[in-house]
């Protein structure tokens, strides 16, 4: 069975108008912070990602959990599930909120 593993993210490439190649940083951050990746005030999108120390080095970190939002559509991904959330104005679901899913099986 493959088991795949990551450790020391996160990392990221940037690509920045001017520079002819990406800028490449790592981001080092406490077990279980939340940080803010992208905030557009024009489009309304928000991403932020959770991170987690590796189990065997404290020391490495890895996003676990990512949070997607686009006005009213909220989008929740970890290894294990995506779960999305519609919702109106007041804050009410707009639709039946979707199964959790494990290995592609229903939970």
């Amino acid at each position: 069975m493959f088991e795949p593993t990551v450790d020391n993210d996160p990392h990221f490439v940037v690509h920045v108008n001017g520079l002819h190649l990406p800028l490449c940083f790592n981001l080092h951050a406490s077990d279980g912070a939340s940080l803010s990746l992208i905030q557009d005030t024009e489009s309304g999108i928000k991403v932020n990602g959770q991170v987690s120390a590796a189990k065997d080095n404290p020391s490495l970190t890895y996003f676990t959990t990512l949070f997607l939002s686009l006005g009213h559509l909220n989008v929740t991904v970890t290894q294990d599930f995506i779960h999305i959330d519609c919702l109106s104005d007041d804050g009410t679901q707009t639709v039946s909120p979707p199964g959790y899913y494990l290995n592609g099986n229903e939970m």
